[in-house]
């Protein structure tokens, strides 16, 4: 059979296994027919492959297609048995990536070269088109009203009018820096005091991370599949709710998705002022939310690990120019961190029921805390209803991304020692650190494994 049929053919059938994840909490009938048929198109292409490789590839992907399929019928059970599958469809992918020979092209920064292509801009033009819809359309009455604490942020606007700056809030509340607060009052100054205005800087930022990180993604893999999994991060129900609340969050994603492009260029092209960008960008990860505090540290180990594998002295060498405009742009964090530590660590004392425990404990209670995690994203669901509702799991209307997180994630953990697969490792391990170590399991305090958990989407999807 002729290659081409032979990839279209291979096509299909994945995309009927995707339209099967679509039905899958809908009908159960539906999605079993659909899984069932595209396991029937890899199995036709028997017949006609000729080439051993081919055929022990066809093999592979089929295995992984069936193991997939029971997985996500399992799913419907809420129980932890499709895990086994899934953990052996990422084993199954990564014979595949070592059969294939593509295993340490594909897992190296060097993989994507391509240019920019015409209708790449038309793409990021669509992009912005969705998003006013998704992040700025009726931005006074989606959500209705004002959560908690955008009432509580709000609240302090008359201090920070005040001649003096004041860079950290000392508020229960609202304990983290003043960036987001002065951004909300800044446009307040221009639309009037209401609720669009404050609510229009976590807009602008879920708009500019939604394209950056298109790029990324496309950085580490291609534009296909940057153009394919974009979609299911920008349109995500808790990126969404994120984005039209006054909240310090979306500061988050910006941050550390164009560091990530920055050094990656940085280390590529072997050219110093990309860390310098991208040292620029990560300082913004301490001023939102306190699930961006342990960013940095990826960052650090990750040039570590590549000043060892690449043999290129120069990387922590640049790392110095990183660090140095990281401190720069975080300086009124590290300021406070410094010379008000109790203003700095107050709200992490107050939800840490571990505070001053030694590191045996903490290790207890990070293991401890893996569990609700994971039932938090895929069973259980949070107790609050500030992104989702109550009780509904991450994953409740996304099985695609769940199927292609889970599969990647082991994978990433398997090919841990190459590059790619270490970036999203760490990326994720470290955006789930606050949550781990606060108490009470809850998706805004892992709301920072969001971006980490498509990205690791999209890495398994080029695999």
């Amino acid at each position: 059979m002729d290659n081409k049929i032979n990839k279209i053919i291979l096509f299909l059938g994945i995309l009927l296994l995707i339209l099967g994840q679509f039905f899958l909490l809908y009908y159960k009938q539906i999605y079993i027919f659909i899984s069932l048929t595209a396991i029937s198109i890899l199995l036709f292409l028997y017949y006609y492959l000729k080439n051993y490789l081919m055929l022990t590839i066809n093999f592979l992907l089929l295995i992984i297609l069936t193991f997939l399929t029971i997985a996500g019928y399992v799913n419907l059970n809420k129980n932890t048995l499709p895990f086994i599958f899934f953990l052996i469809s990422a084993i199954i992918l990564f014979l595949i990536t070592i059969i294939t020979r593509d295993f340490f092209k594909i897992t190296d920064i060097n993989f994507n070269k391509e240019k920019i292509h015409k209708w790449e801009i038309l793409y990021i033009l669509f992009i912005v088109i969705i998003s006013y819809f998704l992040y700025f359309f009726k931005l006074n009455e989606i959500p209705p009203g004002a959560v908690y604490h955008e009432g509580v942020m709000a609240s302090h606007f008359p201090a920070l009018e005040r001649p003096n700056y004041m860079p950290y809030m000392p508020d229960d509340q609202a304990n983290w820096s003043t960036f987001v607060f002065y951004l909300g009052l800044f446009f307040t100054k221009i639309f009037g005091y209401n609720i669009v205005s404050v609510r229009i800087p976590s807009a602008i930022f879920a708009l500019l991370s939604v394209i950056a990180f298109y790029f990324l993604l496309r950085r580490l893999t291609s534009s296909f599949t940057a153009a394919m999994i974009t979609p299911l991060f920008m349109a995500n129900e808790c990126f969404i709710s994120l984005s039209r609340q006054f909240y310090p969050v979306t500061v988050l994603y910006l941050a550390p998705l164009l560091g990530m492009y920055f050094i990656i260029e940085g280390v590529y092209k072997n050219k110093w002022y990309y860390y310098l960008f991208s040292g620029f960008a990560v300082g913004f990860s301490l001023h939102g939310y306190l699930a961006g505090r342990p960013i940095i540290l990826v960052f650090i180990i990750w040039l570590f690990f590549l000043s060892f594998i690449y043999k290129n002295k120069f990387i922590l060498f640049n790392l110095l120019f990183f660090i140095l405009v990281f401190i720069i742009t975080s300086l009124p964090v590290i300021y406070t961190a410094i010379f008000h530590p109790k203003i700095f660590w107050h709200y992490v004392h107050f939800v840490d029921p571990k505070k001053g425990a030694d590191v045996v404990t903490r290790l207890k209670q990070f293991l401890d805390a893996i569990i609700p995690h994971i039932r938090l994203f895929y069973t259980g669901g949070d107790i609050e209803s500030l992104l989702k509702p109550a009780g509904d799991p991450f994953f409740s209307r996304e099985p695609f991304a769940m199927i292609l997180f889970t599969v990647g994630f082991i994978f990433c953990c398997i090919a841990f020692f190459r590059p790619v697969p270490l970036l999203l490792f760490l990326l994720l391990l470290f955006s789930f650190i606050p949550s781990f170590f606060s108490g009470t399991t809850m998706l805004k305090r892992s709301s920072m494994a969001i971006p980490a958990i498509f990205l690791i989407a999209g890495f398994v999807f080029e695999v």
